[in-house]
């Protein structure tokens, strides 16, 4: 998620909702540890100005890739 959070500033407000769904709690679900990591992981890598655009963009064609094949 450190790598993922940098790539926000690249991915449309789907894109975005599709990643962070993915540390949120279900709805009848509390949070639990794991979840508060992943989140504070993401949170530390959207602070990351380091990453290129490149690189997030062939993450979310592999994201898609997978989603499609699932």
């Amino acid at each position: 998620m450190t790598t993922v959070g940098p790539c926000e500033r690249h991915l449309s407000l789907a894109q975005i909702r599709g990643v962070r769904q993915t540390f949120e709690p279900e709805p009848c679900q509390t949070p639990d540890a794991l979840l508060a990591y992943l989140k504070a992981a993401y949170q530390r890598g959207r602070a990351d100005q380091s990453r290129s655009a490149n690189f997030c963009q062939e993450l979310m064609r592999a994201f898609s890739e997978s989603k499609a094949l699932g």
